[in-house]
């Protein structure tokens, strides 16, 4: 097997220049082999036949090895390099094909090197110890030496050689106790090269540290300094501690170091000093005393209330001088008088709000340390402004609370009077807390005279004691009087509030006092917090004309006054209107008269009114008369006239009104309600433009109708609604009501004449008569019209039987010359012929513009009627900016809609049918942009888009408020690309913090991209030259469409490869989508994964991370374990790396957990790692609460050890060692939640004394080292308790003093000062000796203490005025703190009265009876006397004493008084006595309640059929005084003797009998405030048996044990009741005409006289009917009493059966009236009635003749005498006649209306017309413009113009026959309109006719049709060839039969038809239009040949 025998050494060690040798060998065999070497440097490079190098090879002289050698000089470049041989063995059987290689071993060739101190100079302080290391590289056989300047050091010098390993040997030069001498240069070399060596300069210093005494938590700093060095050095301090190791930086110059320590206990510290770089350190220590300062305490104080801040010294070894000082922006200012431990301000206000501290200054042997503050302890001084009382006028008002303070307010409250709570949303609002000032508002609405009260505000504070505040609220309501006022009956004023008011009133400003024509008065006391004050007024005591003075009311309510002021002027309406009045056309015209009176005439005015509109003197049909009363200065009367009656206009409340000019605020009106009854229709009616033919018949009347009917043309038929057809309607508007007749899709042959019946309430009826035309105009298309596009054009149509001249077209909806349109550019108009009825005109717009929309109007000219039409144009457009398609690239859409168009409309977008809205947080914005210069664009934005939701059409549709909507849409097509994480989620950055990148980019997309590049800052991304790049793809179809993954994976990523990296997906439309994200490096490490605090020790803790990346972060958070996040304090960015760190301060154990603390980078990116923090403490807790008790022997202590969140365990320690559980009992407790508590308990025993402690321990998996954490001391001191001196026992009369007093020592001397308690029976007293009972003093006592005496403490409680609550058992307690003493108890005994007399009420003759009880030590003497001389009660032998044997000894003493009357009414009390001492009871009152004779009425009066009232007076309120005063329960109420009362009366037989019958109706009893009990009882129906009946009552008082009432009865005497009367009641006439006056006369009885009252309904005669003249007039006759009133009749009511009257005599509230009655018939004056004609008067002549015994008149009706050119007819119809009769009982003429007369118009000519049909004659034409020979129009017009035997008129109409007529050939022709030919012949009569008939028989035809072919005179006749083609046709056409006359004046057909339609309705009133009409209508026949149309006699007579 070939190998080597000998191979390179590893490692060749060698000086530059040196030669270097390097040898191979292998086992050899010469025979048949050949061997070839070769060498190699660093493994690849031949360097075999390299000249630099010399090979040796061959065999060794035995041949059994082949050696080689490579031999070369090195030189520096050659260092480090490797070489290697290589042997290739050639020969039979050598390897598998006669040839092999063996490669050596590689030798690595290094230089000879040595190694020294890093340093070339190492500073080591005086006595410390220092080592230098140096390392030299070569063989084995390589040594160091040292040296120390050029001198050898030896081992024991403190050189160590050390072992070779690895080419290398170390050496170690150790020097201790180093002094300046030491001081040199040491140096080591290399044996192998002495020119190879490492030298270090050793430099000695010093180092010393400054010793303090500082304050407890105060920051010092203590100086650590060196000497004798001339470099910078280092620091470091250790905190030297038991179980401390924490480190500090120190801070300071280049020679010293500053450390800033803020020690709490007595710290030992050490300095240690380095160069920086050597682990040699040196180090010296100090020791810090401290003390403690106790700071004052932040301080919440009211303004005003003195407080004080205390500053204490402990642990102190010298003396503490104080200073105070207050904390300002401008420097802390010391207050000069605050050099106390304590610093006290009196009065402190806001100004004092601030921080405040202490500075103590501690003097020690003279040297003076500080000064040290205390913590600043902040002083909130805090102040509630809030009114104390409260003025309210109105119905609301802010109650306001203003707080000024500091912004540690939570919460504010608000209580009403009641003390309950008010809601928060109940009116209050508060400002925001935290503004230094905060202001709480309540507005308090709804305010009643009941809101007054205590309102107070609350304000609460997390610290400190609550803010209360008060205002008393006044509520004042004055209702006062108006500016001014006219006639009044009174003047009134209403207060309504908290406190009862007074008033005063003054007259021209002087005080009443009894002034003529006023009386001051209260109609209603103050009652439920309400009073009204009146001054009634007398008007008749001034004169007409009279201004009275100004009159004020001063209302004052407690501190507050108001006035109110009126001026009193005599004003009066002095003729007024009747309440209602009727007005019907046969009443027109109707008068009304209204006067008014003032200071003068000539200053006022009266106006009319109709439902408060004001009516004209110029008013259609009214006459208004206005003047002054003639000779008088005061009135002024004004008369109004309606003289029509032909609307509802005045169906209302018609008033007049006096107003004066000056103070138009002062008006006297008068109103009368009128009830006007009429009915109206307008005479023509037209059809509206949809064709419907509308009339509308109206009524007015306060009740409508009973009845619409519909006839027409004078039928009898009444129309009937017919569905689809004809349409009845009626509608009543309040008094208004009318009926529409409706013919729908009217024709022409429903025009005509329509009457519409009304039959009213009273049956009578009115038939109103209306001419229908069939004409309108109307818009095709219909309005409105919109345009969308820029075409524009539309028609008018006209429809009518009369063709229209003209038309003419408005820009608007008003036919104004301004508005008429004109042909031209912008417009044309083409208008058509009239054709069928029908013509239309054509506007087309030539150029639209969206301002050309608006209103268009047309307007058609005719002889009748012009017809208008409105159009409402509107031009819109909507047009989508992305006509096509959109693409949205970015994830978001984008779309615009620009609207055009006059009018604003809404928007609405859809993507597809689906309406899109913009709702918070979604992802659409919709933006309707403004409306301005007639466009508007609206916009839709679609937020983070997706192909698969978001792609589709999309569409925006306006609508308008017209209804027009338009809609535009576009296709959106949707491809976003964005960089995701592996739960989908967007990255716009990565941070790489592991190593590796991976990113994945995903394309949502419509399609599946044709490539995806990736590119890092805009250069591309090569995956295929990058073994560290990975990239791939995937797609996922979706429904519709393409999610396209593209994924990164960068491997060994380092901070070179950071930047932005871009994925961009590629599309043929290069519609390409992209994005990019950051990519950044970072990584961060925590300085310590676990960190614990003890809390006792300190609070707070720092924590480090330490950030590592390219670039800085900008800040650092550190995230808590409740995820809260502070912020850090970030380092200065360094070598790519930045720390960061937090003091976390305030911590606890619920501060534990994960904290994470989180680098923001530039970008917004974050990176983080995590730290454990662990907060423990030791709370020590002792049941004697304070931690330095001192207890009594035997007492027992709880000491509590807890741990908040827990630990492993709690050990227990006194006096520094163990305490055990033998030591004391465990109790069972455990923790709140994870806290661990330990709880022990003993008894207190001698040797108990001592301080304990408890310690915890704390580890877990996460961090196992334990920690240990130790409480506070509790220190336990004991003492002894026993009283010196125990209270006495006593005995003590009632009302006496006495003292108990107790002695006891005084262990604490100065030093506590202790609490004394004293007791009563067990319950302790207050601090003051006072002992209350369910809140009333039962004891007044008084406590003195001495503490003078050096070793006791005496205590001392003094009674005043002992009473028997007092006696009992006293005991007197000290304490300090825990420690008390308790004496033996004190019996204190009282002689007292414990029960005196009570007060006593009782039933007049019952028995009364007074107890009285004593106790005492014995029994006592007990006597009764009475208030009035304090003898005994002369009854004394009544008074029964008993005692008994208990202790005390209980006495009691009873007075019996029998059958008590009022005499016996007096105070009572009674005396005790105990040998010469006694007491006296409080008075006792004794009452006697009975029947109040008195006070009671008896007698009684009623009415018969009424209730007569008798009351009893009772007395029911008991009582404790002679002065009245309500006797008061335990409550504090008023107690009433609860009571029966009952009835009885006197029968027949003069026994007395229970009333209990229905006649008998006993009322509630009602007691008055003095306690007098009124009962009432109800006598009736009374009958005239009644009279003198006897009743009584019996009062049955219920006992009342618990208000010592014992109960009784009494009995009233008779009492009797009378009655009273109306006897008769007449009237002076049987008969009575409208307008006659009349007397009523009434008799009635009674005791006093009655008032009578006349009265018609309501409570007065109804003014509508009668007019006042006088009375009632009085006369007396003893008790008979007759009245009179005088009337005038104005209104008939015979029609309702006459009106009752009555007569009623009132004798006063409550005792009733009695009332007769009469009827009243009033008959109608037929004279004053007159009588309508029916239709219009054309001069008709009326007649009356009277009958005035039977009442009724007749009119007769006759016409004018005719004349030669007109006639009068006159007929009489259904609703008229020639002669009316009036009926005085209907006051209405019968038939209604005269008639009238009919005028008859003639008839001066009439035409004939006849129309053909030439379709089957192709190319012919007759009377056309190609028409030839005779069939030209003017051989036509020649033939009906030619008298001839064939053609023409003369041989076929009558008159032309007869020569009564001649033709008007100016009116005569004929027309062609393709295929239809027309002629038509005029006539004019030789005499006109004045009939149909006549017209008739004069356009009669003999002997067939008129001919115009085959005539006997030559008209240019046709060709004969032409002819004979056509003759048989024009034969068999023109022959048709049949004429149609319709009568026309020959000289102007269309004025004659319009004047004759006139002039018939004008006669006739109701004339049958429809007839009329009928006579104008054209009937079409249409046969396909021959004649079309012809106008004959026959078709008339048919239709």
């Amino acid at each position: 097997m070939l190998g080597f025998t000998s191979e390179p050494s590893s490692l060749i060690y060698h000086s530059v220049g040196e030669s270097v040798t390097v040898t191979c060998a292998s086992e050899y065999a010469a025979t048949g082999i050949t061997v070839a070497v070769k060498w190699f440097k660093d493994t690849t490079t031949d360097i075999t036949t390299d000249s630099t190098y010399t090979v040796n090879s061959a065999a060794n002289t035995d041949e059994t090895e082949w050696e080689s050698s490579i031999v070369f000089d090195l030189v520096s470049s050659m260092n480090a390099a490797k070489y290697n041989c290589q042997y290739t063995f050639t020969g039979d059987n050598v390897g598998s094909s006669d040839q092999d290689s063996i490669d050596s071993s590689t030798a690595t060739l290094s230089q000879r090197s040595i190694d020294g101190p890093s340093l070339t100079k190492q500073y080591v302080v005086t006595g410390g110890t220092v080592a230098f290391q140096c390392t030299a590289y070569g063989v084995e056989t390589t040594t160091i030496s040292w040296e120390k300047g050029d001198v050898a050091l030896s081992e024991s010098d403190g050189v160590e050689p050390g072992p070779y390993a690895d080419g290398a040997i170390t050496s170690t030069l150790t020097l201790t106790d180093v002094v300046a001498a030491s001081e040199a240069t040491y140096k080591c070399i290399h044996s192998g090269d002495d020119t190879l060596e490492a030298s270090i300069e050793l430099d000695v210093y010093d180092i010393a540290v400054t010793n303090k005494e500082v304050k407890s938590g105060e920051e010092t700093t203590l100086t650590c300094s060196v000497s004798g060095v001339t470099a910078a050095v280092s620091f470091a301090w250790t905190d030297m501690t038991e179980n401390s190791n924490v480190a500090y930086v120190g801070d300071g110059g280049s020679q010293s170091s500053l450390l800033l320590v803020t020690p709490n206990i007595d710290t030992t510290y050490s300095c240690t000093v380095t160069d920086g770089n050597s682990v040699a350190a040196a180090e010296v220590i100090v020791t810090l005393n401290v003390f403690t300062i106790t700071s004052p305490v932040n301080t919440y104080i009211e303004a005003g209330s003195e407080t004080s801040l205390v500053c204490a010294v402990e642990g102190n070894t010298g003396i503490a001088a104080y200073a105070w000082y207050k904390v300002v922006d401008s420097g802390n200012t010391a207050i000069g008088s605050a050099t106390e431990a304590t610093y006290t301000i009196s009065s402190p206000a806001t100004d004092d709000n601030g921080e405040y501290y202490c500075q103590v200054t501690m003097t020690v042997s003279d040297v003076a340390n500080g000064p040290f503050s205390s913590e600043t302890a902040t002083l909130y001084v805090r102040s509630l402004a809030f009114a104390a009382t409260t003025e309210v006028t109105t119905d609301s008002t802010d109650l306001v609370c203003t707080y000024t303070g500091d912004n540690d307010l939570i919460s504010v409250q608000w209580t009403s009077p009641d003390g309950e709570t008010i809601d928060a949303d109940s009116g209050i609002t508060t400002d925001a807390y935290g503004g230094g000032v905060v202001v709480s508002t309540y507005a308090l609405t709804g305010i009643t005279k009941d809101s007054g009260g205590d309102y107070k505000c609350i304000f609460s504070f997390n610290h400190g004691a609550d803010l209360k505040k008060t205002t008393a609220l006044q509520v004042n309501y004055l209702t006062g009087m108006a500016d001014m006022y006219y006639s009044p009956e009174s003047l009134s004023v209403v207060f309504a509030g908290t406190t009862e008011p007074t008033v005063v009133w003054s007259i021209g400003g002087v005080e009443y006092s009894d002034q003529t024509g006023f009386t001051p008065s209260i109609s209603s006391d103050w009652d439920s917090n309400t009073i009204t004050f009146q001054l009634g007024v007398e008007m008749s005591e001034f004169a007409e004309g009279a201004s009275v003075e100004v009159i004020l009311a001063t209302v004052t309510s407690g501190e507050y006054t108001y006035t109110t002021t009126t001026n009193l002027y005599k004003r009066e309406i002095t003729v007024a209107l009747a309440a209602s009045a009727t007005m019907t056309d046969a009443s027109v015209p109707e008068s009304f008269t209204c006067a008014a009176t003032g200071e003068a005439n000539a200053e006022f005015s009266i106006s009319w009114y109709i439902d408060d509109v004001l009516i004209e003197d110029s008013s259609d049909g009214v006459t208004i008369v206005e003047a002054a009363v003639a000779g008088n200065d005061f009135q002024r009367e004004s008369t109004l006239s309606i003289n029509v009656n032909t609307s509802p206009l005045y169906n209302g409340i018609i008033k007049c009104t006096a107003v004066w000019a000056a103070l138009p605020g002062i008006s006297a009106d008068s109103s009368c309600d009128v009830n006007a009854i009429g009915a109206s229709m307008e005479e023509n009616s037209f059809s509206n433009s949809d064709g419907d033919g509308i009339m509308t018949c109206i009524v007015w009347d306060d009740a409508a109708p009973k009845s619409f009917t519909w006839t027409k043309d004078g039928s009898e038929d009444a129309i009937v609604a017919v569905a689809d057809s004809i349409k009845i309607e009626s509608n009543t508007d309040d008094a208004t009501h009318t009926s529409t007749l409706n013919y729908v899709d009217m024709s022409f042959g429903k025009g005509g004449s329509y009457q519409c019946v009304v039959v009213f309430n009273d049956d009578s009826t009115r038939t109103l008569t209306t001419a229908l035309q069939l004409l309108y105009a109307r818009f095709d298309p219909g309005t409105p019209y919109f345009v969308h596009d820029e075409t524009v054009a539309f028609s008018c149509i006209y429809y009518g039987l009369n063709e229209p001249s003209t038309v003419e077209w408005y820009k608007g909806s008003d036919d104004t010359n301004a508005n008429v349109i004109s042909p031209g550019d912008k417009y044309a108009i083409v208008t058509g012929d009239f054709a069928q009825s029908e013509r239309t005109s054509v506007i087309t717009f030539s150029s639209v513009a969206v301002t050309d929309s608006g209103d268009y109007t047309c307007k058609w000219f005719t002889s009748t009627f012009n017809p208008m039409a409105t159009m409402d144009l509107n031009i819109r457009s909507l047009t989508m900016d992305s006509e096509d398609s959109y693409y949205s690239l970015d994830g978001t859409i984008s779309l615009t809609c620009n609207y055009a168009g006059v009018d604003e409309g809404t928007v609405a977008w859809y993507f597809g049918s689906t309406l899109l809205e913009d709702v918070d947080d979604d992802k659409f914005t919709i933006d309707d942009g403004s409306f301005a210069d007639d466009a508007q664009a609206f916009t839709l934005v679609v937020d983070d888009v997706d192909p698969e939701n978001h792609a589709g059409a999309y569409s925006c549709k306006i609508t308008l408020t017209d209804t027009d909507t338009i809609t535009d849409s576009t296709t959106v097509v949707i491809r976003k690309a964005s960089v995701i994480n592996n739960a989908g989620e967007v990255q716009s950055s990565i941070v790489v913090d592991s190593g590796e990148l991976s990113a994945k980019c995903m394309l949502e997309a419509d399609a599946v991209p044709s490539d995806v590049k990736w590119y890092l800052e805009d250069a591309e991304l090569s995956f295929a030259d990058e073994a560290d790049y990975i990239v791939n793809t995937n797609t996922k179809q979706l429904d519709s469409s393409f999610q396209y993954f593209s994924n990164i994976t960068i491997k060994n990523f380092v901070a070179s490869r950071e930047g932005t990296y871009k994925c961009k997906f590629l599309y043929s439309d290069d519609n390409n989508a992209e994005t990019s994200t950051a990519v950044i490096f970072a990584e961060v490490e925590p300085s310590s994964d676990c960190v614990f605090v003890d809390i006792l020790t300190s609070d707070q803790a720092t924590l480090t991370c330490t950030y590592t990346a390219n670039d800085a972060a900008v800040s650092v958070d550190f995230t808590l374990p409740d995820m809260t996040t502070v912020a850090g304090t970030l380092e200065d960015f360094a070598s790519s790396t930045q720390e960061g760190t937090h003091l976390f301060t305030g911590l606890s154990s619920a501060s534990d957990g994960a904290y994470t603390c989180t680098f923001t980078l530039s970008g917004g990116e974050t990176v983080s790692a995590v730290s454990r923090l662990t907060a423990r403490s030791a709370v020590i807790a002792a049941s004697s609460v304070t931690l330095s008790p001192s207890l009594i022997v035997r007492a027992s202590i709880t000491l509590t050890c807890t741990v908040a969140d827990g630990a492993k365990s709690i050990t227990w320690y006194k006096n520094d060692a163990e305490f055990t559980e033998s030591d004391y009992k465990t109790v069972s407790r455990s923790g709140d939640g994870d806290d661990l508590v330990s709880e022990i308990y003993f008894t207190i025993a001698d040797d108990s004394a001592g301080t304990y402690t408890c310690k915890g321990s704390q580890y877990d998996d996460f961090c196992p080292s334990d920690n240990i954490f130790t409480s506070a001391d509790v220190v336990l001191s004991i003492i002894a308790a026993v009283p010196i001196t125990n209270p006495a026992d006593a005995v003590v009369l009632q009302g006496s003093d006495h003292t108990f007093s107790c002695v006891f020592p005084d262990p604490f001397g100065d030093s506590e000062t202790p609490e004394i308690v004293w007791s009563f029976d067990g319950n302790t007293m207050l601090s003051n000796g006072d002992y209350y009972t369910n809140g009333e003093l039962v004891i007044d006592g008084a406590l003195v203490t001495d503490d003078d005496a050096t070793d006791t403490i005496t205590t001392s409680l003094t009674i005043s005025s002992v009473t028997d609550e007092a006696e009992g058992e006293y005991m007197c307690t000290i304490k300090w703190g825990t420690i008390y003493i308790k004496s033996n108890a004190a019996t204190l005994t009282v002689q007292a009265i414990t029960t005196g007399p009570v007060t006593t009420n009782v039933v007049d003759g019952t028995d009364a009876v007074l107890t009285c009880i004593t106790s005492g030590d014995s029994a006592s003497v007990i006597t009764f006397h009475t208030s009035s001389d304090g003898s005994d009660v002369s009854k004394v032998d009544t008074v029964v004493i008993t005692s008994d044997s208990a202790s005390p000894v209980v006495s009691t003493g009873v007075l019996t008084i029998s059958g008590v009357s009022v005499a016996n009414a007096d105070m009572y009390y009674c005396k005790a006595a105990w040998g010469d001492e006694s007491v006296m009871s409080t008075g006792a009152f004794l009452t006697v309640l009975r029947i109040e004779s008195g006070s009671m009425e008896t007698t009684a009066w009623g009415v018969t059929d009424l209730l007569a009232t008798f009351k009893c007076e009772s007395g029911a309120m008991l009582l404790k005084n002679a002065d009245g005063d309500a006797y008061l329960d335990s409550d504090d109420n008023k107690v009433y003797a609860a009571a029966t009362i009952a009835w009885q009366y006197e029968d027949s037989d003069s026994a007395w009998q229970a009333a209990d019958a229905d006649k008998f109706t006993p009322s509630a009893s009602m007691t008055s405030s003095v306690g007098i009990r009124t009962s009432p009882l109800k006598v009736g129906p009374l009958t005239a048996d009644d009279d003198d009946l006897k009743v009584r009552c019996v009062i049955t008082y219920t006992a009342d044990t618990a208000n010592n009432f014992n109960g009784g009865v009494v009995t009233s005497e008779a009492l009797t009741l009378k009655l009273a009367s109306v006897t008769d009641f007449t009237v002076s006439s049987d008969t009575i005409t409208n307008g006659d006056t009349i007397t009523l006369t009434c008799v009635a009885t009674g005791e006093t006289a009655p008032t009578f009252t006349f009265y018609t309904r309501g409570a007065a005669f109804d003014e509508s009917k009668y007019t006042f003249v006088s009375g009632p007039t009085t006369e007396t006759s003893g008790t008979t009493y007759t009245a009179m009133y005088v009337t005038t009749t104005k209104q008939a009511t015979i029609i309702q059966g006459g009106q009752t009257a009555y007569c009623e005599a009132s004798y006063g509230t409550g005792m009733g009236s009695d009332v007769a009655e009469l009827t009243l018939t009033t008959y109608y004056d037929c004279a004053s009635v007159d009588i309508p004609i029916l239709g219009k008067d054309l001069g008709v002549i009326k007649t009356y003749a009277d009958d005035e015994s039977a009442g009724t008149r007749t009119a007769t009706a006759s016409c004018p005498a005719d004349t030669a050119d007109i006639r009068y007819d006159i007929q009489a119809s259904v609703n008229s006649g020639i002669t009316a009769v009036c009926d005085r009982e209907t006051g209405k003429y019968t038939p209604s209306f005269l008639a009238a007369c009919m005028l008859k118009s003639s008839f001066s000519g009439h035409y004939y017309q006849a129309k053909y049909d030439l379709t089957t004659i192709s190319g012919f034409t007759i009377c056309g413009p190609d028409s030839t020979g005779e069939w030209t129009e003017d051989n036509i017009i020649a033939k009906l113009t030619t008298d001839e035997a064939v053609c023409g008129p003369y041989e076929r109409i009558d008159c032309l026959r007869e020569e009564t007529c001649t033709v008007d050939a100016a009116n005569t022709g004929c027309t062609w309109d393709a295929p239809d030919f027309t002629y038509k012949i005029t006539v004019i009569f030789a005499t006109a006719v004045f009939t149909l008939d006549e017209r008739s028989a004069l356009m009669a035809t003999t002997g067939g049709s008129i001919k115009i072919n085959g005539c006997t005179a030559s008209y240019s006749k046709r060709k004969r060839r032409s002819a004979l083609e056509t003759d048989f046709q024009l034969e068999a056409l023109l022959n048709s039969n049949g004429t149609s006359v319709i009568q026309v004046d020959a000289e102007n057909p269309k004025d004659s038809i319009l004047s004759t339609v006139q002039l018939l309705f004008g006669a006739f009133g109701v004339v049958a239009m429809t007839t009329l009409f009928a006579g104008i209508i054209i009937l079409r026949k249409k046969p396909r040949t021959g004649l079309l149309e012809s106008d004959s006699e026959s078709e008339i007579a048919d239709c």
